[in-house]
């Protein structure tokens, strides 16, 4: 076995790995950097399937049907972007079928009431005040509001707006 194909198995060994501890997945983030050369190995790999089937006579990169084989029985992606587009399709799908988890009428009915005790007109656009120099909450800081939460930052007696009303 020559070394090259040795270095070839070792990576297909980690490969391997990689996918058991990422849920199947062999699509290795460019945030990861910790498997960076994993990645380009998996790119090389691509390029050579690529090669091979349009016939290139000189590859960069020694690519066997025995390799494809290979990499074929661990569900290897060859085509990225088909991946992610397949990908997307299936999430947009997913959420057509549970449907969309935003607020309901109800909840939207129930915020109006809420409003009109506080003596808020919802048709008012909102005021400058409120939101100048408030940094717009990321989903990570909504995440940690429970709805007690939300709900007494809505009855907070120290609102100084309520005057204006």
């Amino acid at each position: 076995v020559s070394k090259q194909s040795h270095d070839w198995f070792a990576y297909l060994k980690r490969l391997k790995k990689y996918m058991k501890r990422n849920n199947g997945s062999c699509i290795v983030p460019y945030t990861d950097t910790s498997n960076r050369d994993l990645r380009k190995w998996m790119d090389r790999q691509r390029i050579g399937y690529s090669e091979l089937q349009r016939g290139v006579p000189f590859s960069s990169v020694r690519m066997t049907k025995e390799r494809i084989k290979e990499l074929d029985k661990i569900g290897f992606v060859w085509n990225l972007r088909e991946e992610t587009k397949k990908k997307r399709l299936e999430e947009r799908r997913q959420k057509d079928e549970v449907g969309d988890s935003g607020p309901t009428s109800e909840d939207w009915s129930s915020l109006f009431e809420s409003m009109k005790e506080k003596g808020i007109d919802p048709s008012v656009a909102p005021k400058p005040s409120w939101v100048d120099g408030v940094d717009e909450l990321s989903p990570d800081d909504l995440g940690d509001l429970t709805d007690d939460d939300i709900m007494d930052l809505w009855n907070d007696e120290d609102d100084d707006d309520d005057d204006e009303w």
